[in-house]
């Protein structure tokens, strides 16, 4: 059994790996205090015997008070970054949680090597590092060709790449490849879309049109995805398509890039190096997380054209003169 992200669940499905999946509104789990009780109230229903938690941040909440509410015998999770979180008092409160804690290293590691290392202490095996391969699903209704797509939203303001970066870069990629651009994200990123559709007419926005399987088959079916730092380049990865990624220095290293023990394709990432890289995005050079930080908009379009340019060069997705 699975407890997943209503937000994914869809996606989890599709693998054979559990026959029953649950699935909770986080959003709603953080903020709605009856629903959060509703389900604390079911989770003891499932009469689980073990219940595993691998997340090596705290996520106390959302997380963490899930298994301690499931009254499980077996309650396993990661002993985490207890000496340096932010919210240290948070993680010591949580670990009260578990019946037993997977040791983790004190060096900084990506999350694939953080998720690698705990099923290695978990299991006593050690697993390579490939893409799970994906299973065939419902083809969904869209039907598109010779396209390219491009996600440019993400989950913090700070993170997004300027939208006449990406209207500047899609135009160009477009007079490079001769394919068409399709602009994708959610809901509240259809009027982000719809302002880059209108510098790029040529651009079809689907932005809060798409479900998440319709979304898995466009980037199945794309020659490359654009991205900021977000969940579309991981997709790519997962299905051995070429993504280009705009990414800041909040965080580097812990997703982006991969590291060299990924023995599937490589999100190419476009950044500008500063010496503040790792600042866990509280930046002292902004005043403000509802524009992009100077390490995400630094990162000029010549740049990422360049960039893009070189490896397109390298696939043959160039048009010929």
């Amino acid at each position: 059994m699975l407890i997943a992200n209503e937000t994914w669940r869809e996606l989890a499905y599709i693998f054979p790996f559990w026959d029953e999946i649950i699935g909770i509104d986080v959003k709603r789990l953080k903020s709605d205090i009856p629903y959060r009780w509703s389900v604390f109230l079911n989770i003891p229903r499932l009469n689980a015997y073990t219940i595993i938690q691998p997340t090596y941040f705290c996520f106390l909440v959302t997380g963490d008070s899930i298994v301690r509410m499931s009254r499980a015998k077996n309650r396993i999770g990661s002993f985490g970054d207890l000496p340096l979180t932010k919210r240290g008092w948070q993680k010591r409160i949580a670990n009260l949680f578990y019946t037993r804690l997977v040791d983790t290293t004190p060096q900084p590691l990506s999350v694939l090597l953080r998720n690698q290392e705990f099923c290695r202490q978990l299991m006593g095996e050690n697993h390579e590092l490939k893409p799970v391969e994906v299973p065939a699903f419902i083809p969904p209704t869209l039907q598109y060709q010779n396209y390219f797509l491009v996600f440019p939203g993400s989950n913090g303001s700070y993170k997004i790449w300027p939208k006449e970066y990406f209207a500047s870069l899609v135009s160009d990629l477009e007079s490079l490849t001769g394919l068409k651009p399709i602009l994708c994200g959610s809901e509240s990123e259809r009027d982000l879309c719809g302002w880059i559709q209108s510098r790029v007419t040529s651009a079809r926005n689907l932005a809060g049109k798409t479900t998440l399987l319709d979304t898995l088959d466009l980037v199945k079916k794309a020659r490359f995805v654009l991205s900021n730092d977000s969940a579309a380049v991981h997709l790519g990865a997962m299905l051995k398509v070429d993504s280009f990624a705009i990414v800041g220095g909040g965080h580097f290293g812990l997703f982006l890039p991969y590291p060299r023990e990924w023995q599937g394709l490589h999100p190419v990432i476009i950044n500008f190096e500063m010496p503040c890289y790792g600042c866990g995005w509280r930046c002292h050079l902004s005043n403000s997380a509802q524009s992009p930080f100077p390490c995400v908009k630094y990162i000029t379009p010549q740049v990422a054209f360049e960039v893009i340019s070189k490896k397109l060069l390298e696939k043959e997705y160039v048009k010929s003169n």
